[in-house]
C-alpha cells in the first residue's frame, strides 16, 4: 500500500517538473519516417525544482480545491494506517524540537 501511493506521488509530482527552456534538454532527429522533426529530451536527473516549492504541491495533492473533506482514494488507505500515522508523528516530532 505504501509503495503504490508513493508510485502515485510521484507520477502526480512529475507532472510539475517540466524542463526549462535553457540548456537541459537534447536534441535527438525523430526515428519516424513519416516526420523529420527534432524531438527534444530531458534527462531526468537534469531536472530540478527548490523544495520550498514541492512541499506545496504536494500538500495539495490531499486537500484539493478543499470542496469536500473526503481525501482522495489513493491517499486514505495511507491516512488510517497506524505505521504510516507513526512515522508521521515521529518526523513532525524529530523536526519540530529544538536542537539543543
Amino acid at each position: 500500500c505504501i509503495s503504490r501511493g508513493f508510485s502515485h506521488v510521484i507520477d502526480r509530482l512529475s507532472e510539475f517538473f517540466l524542463p526549462e527552456e535553457n540548456n537541459t534538454s537534447q536534441e535527438y532527429p525523430s526515428t519516424s519516417k513519416e516526420t523529420s522533426t527534432i524531438v527534444k529530451f530531458a534527462h531526468p536527473n537534469s531536472l530540478s525544482k527548490p523544495f520550498a516549492k514541492i512541499i506545496p504541491i504536494i500538500h495539495g495533492f490531499g486537500n484539493p480545491g478543499a470542496t469536500t473533506d473526503l481525501p482522495e482514494p489513493w491517499i486514505s488507505p495511507l491516512i488510517y494506517m497506524d505505521r504510516v500515522k507513526m512515522l508521521g508523528a515521529n518526523i513532525y516530532e524529530s523536526y519540530s524540537c529544538p536542537m539543543n
